[in-house]
């Protein structure tokens, strides 16, 4: 009688793994897609004129990283499932940086555009161009809905620079379109609220006392 040998641990472990490439041939994974945030276009001289804060000298501002919940501090992107509040992180579309850096750096490049004549520099430039002023931007909830858009709640704060006292405390509210649906539309939609935002802010700087600061 002829005894079988068991197969070998290493024949096994052979076996398994060009089975496996066999399969991730046969359904390759999904390519992922990265997205980054846009600035504004460069607005006409006229309008960007308008934002300036009078004759006076514009001060430098400082605009800090944006603090975002938890939810939100991850690559994936976050999506709406379904129609009612669940939420699903995406393994294809991903945040091509931080999307704290990512908001900070267009709200530097926004806020730039509508204050002409006064350096906007993001953290930790601020000493470098002697900033006068700094932003803080703190998100409570920023999340795509199918029918509803995109919604965004937030405070922003500005400070004299070494100074705890705020000169400015807003909260805020904005909505954007989902155009297009979809991944897409979710990152041009982002892009357009913060826009939106730098543009609250400027006015609200420029109408700040001359003697502030």
């Amino acid at each position: 009688m002829t005894r079988s040998r068991p197969p070998r641990p290493g024949l096994c472990l052979a076996a398994a793994l060009l089975l496996g490439v066999g399969l991730a041939c046969l359904h390759p994974s999904p390519a992922v897609v990265y997205h980054t945030l846009q600035p504004m276009p460069p607005l006409p001289p006229v309008a960007a004129g308008s934002a300036a804060i009078g004759a006076a000298p514009v001060p430098a501002l400082e605009v800090l990283p944006v603090r975002l919940p938890d939810l939100l501090r991850r690559p994936q992107m976050v999506l709406a499932e379904g129609g009612g509040d669940a939420l699903g992180l995406s393994e294809t579309h991903r945040w091509g940086n931080p999307l704290e850096q990512d908001m900070q750096r267009v709200l530097v490049a926004d806020l730039g555009l509508l204050r002409p004549g006064g350096p906007v520099v993001p953290s930790p430039d601020g000493a470098r161009v002697a900033a006068a002023l700094r932003l803080e931007v703190t998100v409570q909830s920023c999340v795509g809905r199918p029918g509803q858009g995109l919604v965004l709640q937030a405070t922003w704060m500005v400070t004299r620079t070494g100074q705890d006292r705020a000169l400015l405390f807003r909260r805020t509210e904005l909505r954007e379109p989902l155009d297009p649906p979809g991944p897409d539309g979710l990152a041009a939609a982002h892009s357009r609220i913060l826009a939106a935002l730098a543009r609250q802010i400027a006015t609200a700087l420029a109408e700040l006392p001359a003697s502030q600061p």
